[in-house]
Formats: structure tokens, C-alpha cells, sequence
């Protein structure tokens, strides 16, 4: 990492063009298929309320990662330095941090809500409210941004972010052990076990109810239904998505932390950096493999923008709707 006003003589291994089409391509990726994302989920009124504002949640917090860390990082990749300044750098650094975070909270936030809806049914409008939904948003946001902040005082100009030359991004930087640690254990490992255990819950929950009143209770008032099915398998595969993402990256920023000595090759860090970049637009494609539901309405929001109608009207889903939650 060098200061974002420094410049070596260091020759990237990965030709310019190639460097910056991988980049700019993430980077318009994710900021369309967000908005895309956002625009479907907000008008699809179908969608129950509480999951509906998780997953707008999640898909606002991957929009930033394209539009404050992905994006802007074309012109480094094209001129092999960081144009914008520290200023700059620190933002980006922050938001990327940031909305990766919140990105997989989202998810967990999900998950939660699938698992109050099917374990405890008959409480589920009593636990899971608009107004600690709300908190619960807040608190993401508040602490994620606490997290990325920390280090920032730790250096007397408030300069702690750094652009990579390897990377072509500011952001993302673990100088300290302690501070990858802490950001690897609560955000990842912490999350990954919420979604593990609730996700084991209700398929065990609902495996339960099919062995004691059959298949034909997924269609009955038992707390569960082909939807909550598909729910969870959309949960898994998002989950798995993540993790195969972001494994290969926060396992070299651990090595590298501790092992400083050794040296990771730029073609390596590029590619694990710009893989776990490329899951912000990844959860989107997987609504659309997933469900059909996702993609005639995105399909109708993209016909309506072209018309220059930014607010079509309320989106009709069939029976295959696109839900998440009860």
C-alpha cells in the first residue's frame, strides 16, 4: 500500500485494458443491477414489508460499493495512480468497508426474520415489528461505520487508508492485526454463524412438520409453505455466494497481516480483491436465476425507464412471487 500522493516504480503483471474492463465492468454491474434491484423490490408490493426493506437494505448497501469503491477505481487502473486525493481515499475506504458489512448483516437480518416466521409463527407479528426493524438498520449502519473509522485517529493527519497498486483501489487496508482480526471475526465468522444456525433450524423445522403431517402441509396453515421453501433455499445459495466471494480474500488479508514477510503476488490480491468486489451485483443474479417473478418485473422496470417512467406502477407477480419472509 502506498500513500495516495506517492507513486513507484512498480509495473502491474495484468495489462492496463485488462485491468481496467474487469473494474469498469464490476463496477457497471453493480450500480445497474442495484438499481434494477432496488426499483423491483420497492414496487413489487407482494413482498412482505419487513423483508422487503432488508433485502432494499442490502441491495443500497452493495450500490455504494460500485458507486464510492468500484467505479471510481477505473481511472487508478488506467493510469497506475490514485488521482483523487486522501480525502478521498478515506471515504472510499470507509464506504467499501461499510457496505460490504451491512451488505452480509442484510442477509443475516433475512435469515432472522425467515427463522422467527417459521419457528415461533403465532408471535412472529409480536417479535418482529417495523420499529425494531428499523433499530436494527440503524444499528447496522451506525456500527459498521464506527468499525471503519477506528483507525482513522490512530494516525495524526487522519490519513489511515491507502491506495494499492496491486488492487488499483483505495480501501480495504489492514495495517493493523488487531483491527483484521476483530473485522474478520465479527463480520464474516459472527454472521456466517447466525446464518448457519438459523438456516439448520428451519430446515430441520421444516422437515418436522412434513414428516408429521405430510407434503401436502406446505400448503396448509402450519406455519410453513412452498414460499418459506424457497425462501430458504435462496438464503443458502446467497450465503454460499458470499462466502465463496469473500473466503479467498479475508483468508490472504489474515495471512498477510501476520505474515508480513511474505509477499502476495499482485495478480493473486487482484483477483481475490475484485472477486469479493463481484458479489455486489452476484446477490442480484441470483434472484434472477432463482426466480421468474424477479425477472419479468425487472424486465418491466427496465422497459418503463426507457420510456423515461422512473415510477411505474405497483408490479404484479404471479404465483411464483418473489418472498422471503411470512
Amino acid at each position: 500500500m502506498l500513500p495516495t500522493n506517492e507513486t513507484s516504480n512498480f509495473v502491474h503483471p495484468i495489462a492496463t485494458g485488462l485491468r481496467a474492463t474487469v473494474i469498469g465492468t464490476i463496477g457497471i454491474l453493480t450500480i445497474s443491477a442495484n438499481c434494477i434491484s432496488i426499483s423491483v423490490l420497492r414496487l413489487t408490493k407482494q413482498i412482505p414489508y419487513i423483508a422487503r426493506i432488508c433485502l432494499i437494505n442490502l441491495g443500497a448497501a452493495d450500490l455504494m460499493v460500485g458507486l464510492v469503491a468500484c467505479l471510481p477505481s477505473i481511472v487508478p487502473a488506467i493510469i497506475s495512480e490514485w488521482p483523487f486525493g486522501d480525502v478521498w481515499c478515506q471515504i472510499s475506504g470507509i464506504s467499501h468497508g461499510v457496505s460490504v458489512t451491512v451488505s452480509i448483516w442484510s442477509i443475516s437480518a433475512v435469515s432472522l426474520d425467515r427463522y422467527v416466521a417459521i419457528i415461533y409463527p403465532l408471535r412472529y407479528n409480536q417479535i418482529v415489528t417495523v420499529k425494531r426493524l428499523m433499530w436494527l438498520l440503524l444499528g447496522m449502519w451506525t456500527l459498521a461505520i464506527a468499525t471503519f473509522f477506528i483507525p482513522l485517529p490512530t494516525k495524526s493527519n487522519f490519513i489511515y487508508y491507502r491506495y494499492s497498486e496491486a488492487n488499483c483501489m483505495c480501501g480495504l487496508f489492514w495495517e493493523y492485526p488487531w483491527f483484521c482480526v476483530i473485522t474478520a471475526i465479527y463480520i464474516p465468522i459472527l454472521s456466517g454463524a447466525c446464518l448457519l444456525f438459523t438456516t439448520v433450524k428451519i430446515i430441520k423445522s421444516i422437515k418436522l412438520i412434513k414428516n408429521q403431517v405430510g407434503p401436502a402441509s406446505l400448503d396448509g396453515n402450519s406455519g410453513v409453505n412452498k414460499k418459506d421453501v424457497k425462501a430458504v433455499k435462496l438464503l443458502i445459495i446467497t450465503t454460499l455466494a458470499y462466502f465463496t466471494c469473500w473466503g479467498p480474500y479475508v483468508v490472504q488479508v489474515v495471512f498477510e497481516s501476520f505474515f508480513k514477510e511474505i509477499a502476495i503476488h499482485p495478480v493473486l490480491s487482484f483477483c481475490t480483491v475484485w472477486l469479493a468486489n463481484s458479489n455486489s451485483f452476484g446477490n442480484v443474479v441470483i434472484y434472477i436465476l432463482i426466480y421468474s417473478s424477479f425477472r419479468r418485473n425487472a424486465i418491466m422496470v427496465m422497459k418503463e425507464a426507457g420510456k423515461g417512467n422512473c415510477c411505474p406502477a405497483e408490479l404484479n407477480d404471479r404465483a411464483d412471487t418473489f418472498e422471503t419472509s411470512g
